[in-house]
């Protein structure tokens, strides 16, 4: 049990065997964070990995004396999902999220000589229509390309545009997000599936281009 704190070789024996190791992971529906006593008990756990090898951890002596270092960590925040996998139990938003190929070149354009994206999705999804209160706006689409952030991010008739103007390479991945936002609760972050399983379709188009790729 770490609880944010760095953990230094030991000093008793060269070598720790991994199945010395049990990782949890924890979820629970109200905004505060429970009193967790993973020693004790499994509760608010909904996922326990304690099958690790045998194989054993060589470890050198700590120096004498010694000094801890400041150390690199991942820091996974904490999102308040009860049914966690999203377009299974029907009631949980979740966004777009795909890599995307293009088998043609964006060349860098200027001005309002725009690239376009639309992703399309049927009816199976359920949106929102953007409204604002005073100066906030509920359900604003917001489109991420290559980690840049679109602008020209907008929604009509089931079809997700984006319009950007920097160059993409051909055959080259990218990553590419869209999804809807209510300003007013963070939980509300993407679309609504009404069945299970269902499909999208996305089109492409480089300024100047006369025709529309499909994938």
């Amino acid at each position: 049990m770490t609880r944010n704190l760095a953990v230094r070789n030991p000093i008793s024996s060269l070598n720790t065997n991994n199945n010395q190791f049990v990782v949890k992971y924890y979820t629970w529906q109200n905004i505060t964070e429970p009193g967790l006593s993973p020693r004790s008990n499994n509760y608010y756990c909904y996922l326990m990995i304690n099958n690790f090898p045998s194989s054993p951890i060589g470890y050198n002596y700590n120096p004498n004396p010694y000094s801890v270092q400041n150390f690199n960590y991942i820091s996974f925040p904490h999102q308040r999902y009860y049914l966690d996998t999203p377009f299974s139990s029907l009631t949980h938003r979740a966004p777009f999220e795909m890599s995307f190929y293009p088998s043609v070149t964006f060349t860098t354009s200027s001005g309002n000589n725009y690239h376009m994206i639309k992703v399309c999705y049927l009816s199976t999804f359920g949106d929102a229509t953007m409204f604002k209160i005073r100066d906030i706006q509920v359900f604003r689409p917001v489109c991420y390309l290559n980690n840049q952030r679109i602008r020209q991010c907008s929604i009509d008739n089931r079809f997700i545009t984006l319009n950007f103007i920097f160059g993409l390479s051909n055959s080259t991945k990218y990553h590419l997000k869209v999804s809807i936002l209510d300003s007013r609760n963070a939980d509300v972050n993407g679309f609504l599936a009404t069945i299970a399983v269902s499909n999208l379709v996305l089109l492409y188009k480089p300024h100047g281009a006369s025709t529309w790729q499909y994938t």
